[in-house]
Parts: structure tokens; C-alpha cells; sequence
């Protein structure tokens, strides 16, 4: 277990890891035109389902946030595999990557 100590930068990167994917999966969601110049016409129906899927996993990404916080244990499981999924399925950019080397550094310097 991570002392709690050291929790929070996980928590605040975790944080800005859910409130950015679930504000562009909505996005997604609310104006699927926008991967049109990126995804062929026929495919669209799987970037909104992808869409669905990213925002639902970013609300339990903080409602593991909390769950850790109350003190379930086991939310870490859930937290370990949503923040996976995200590192998955989030497009390689400069803030990924840097989200991607801060938890991994995070975790380097924990016990």
C-alpha cells in the first residue's frame, strides 16, 4: 500500500487524468463531426462508443478517487486497472506522456 503521504500527487494527477478525459469524451460524444478529418465515416459508431466507455471509466477513475480516501483498499485494484485503460486508449501526446512519466516516477519513489 502507498503511504498516505504520498497519495496525494497520485490522486491530483489521477484527478486531472479523469476531468480531461471525461471532458473530451463528452465532447466526443455531444459533437461526433469533430473526428471526421482524422476518421473514416463508417467507423464513427466506434469512436462514440469509445467515447461512452472513456466517460464512464472517468467517473469511476473519481469514484475510486474517493473510495481510496474513505479507506477501501480495494479500490486500488479498480484504480490500477482504469488508469490503465486511459494510458491505453489516450492518444500519445505531450500532457499523456507527461502524465504517462509522472506516475511512473511517483511510483519509482514510493515504498
Amino acid at each position: 500500500m502507498i503511504p498516505i503521504e504520498r497519495q496525494t500527487p497520485l490522486f491530483i494527477l489521477s484527478g486531472l487524468t479523469a476531468a480531461i478525459a471525461s471532458v473530451i469524451s463528452f465532447v466526443g460524444i455531444l459533437n461526433n463531426q469533430i473526428y471526421l478529418p482524422f476518421t473514416p465515416e463508417e467507423l464513427l459508431p466506434g469512436v462514440i462508443s469509445q467515447d461512452i466507455i472513456s466517460l464512464v471509466a472517468s467517473l469511476g477513475l473519481l469514484v475510486c478517487l474517493v473510495a481510496i480516501r474513505r479507506g477501501a483498499h480495494r479500490a486500488w485494484t479498480v484504480w490500477l486497472g482504469l488508469t490503465g485503460y486511459f494510458f491505453m486508449h489516450m492518444p500519445s501526446t505531450h500532457l499523456t506522456q507527461f502524465i504517462i512519466a509522472s506516475f511512473f516516477a511517483i511510483s519509482l519513489l514510493s515504498d
